[in-house]
């Protein structure tokens, strides 16, 4: 019997961003045709891009690059969230990460505001 195939960790954080913000987020969005980078999601219509940072990210030339990246992005008028995919993986976790990306969408910078709820709760 074959085993089921593990989800990747952005993907678990796009199904929840998609559930809650009921907003089609694009997946590996490749922001300059120029570079071979890809954000792992995006709404490019408002510029927000969102990463998610696994082991391999910590290698010396991964992280020049990610700077590199981010800055890039960055100048180019985007806002980039990062978050570890240690945190992605735990559901109570992602869930406040999710909280915070939608603050972000509702242009909401204080944490305990109100303004901006989650899921019509």
């Amino acid at each position: 019997m074959d085993a089921e195939p593990k989800q990747r960790v952005e993907d678990l954080l796009g199904d929840d961003l998609q559930r809650v913000t009921n907003t089609k987020w694009v997946r590996e969005y490749q922001p300059f045709e120029e570079r071979g980078w890809r954000i792992d999601l995006a709404l490019p219509t408002i510029k927000l891009a969102v990463e998610v940072d696994g082991r391999s990210h910590g290698y010396a030339k991964r992280h020049i690059d990610d700077c590199e990246k981010r800055n890039a992005l960055v100048s180019a008028g985007w806002k980039c969230l990062t978050y570890p995919a240690s945190r992605v993986l735990t559901k109570k976790r992602r869930l406040r990460i999710v909280e915070q990306i939608t603050r972000v969408l509702c242009g909401v910078n204080d944490v305990d505001s109100d303004c901006c709820t989650l899921n019509g709760e």
